[in-house]
């Protein structure tokens, strides 16, 4: 029986974590979209 290779453990855990981040980052942009409907004239003078 072969040993486990640690590599394919190592990128299957690098496209997990990649996976949470992009989950967060769609997530914040989500809530702040709705931030913005909700009060539109407080970003009219943020750049």
């Amino acid at each position: 029986m072969e040993t486990f290779p640690s590599g394919f453990l190592v990128i299957l855990l690098g496209v997990f974590a990649g996976a949470v981040v992009l989950t967060l980052l769609a997530h914040a942009w989500k809530q702040h979209k709705l931030q913005r409907l909700k009060d539109p004239h407080r970003d009219y003078y943020r750049r």
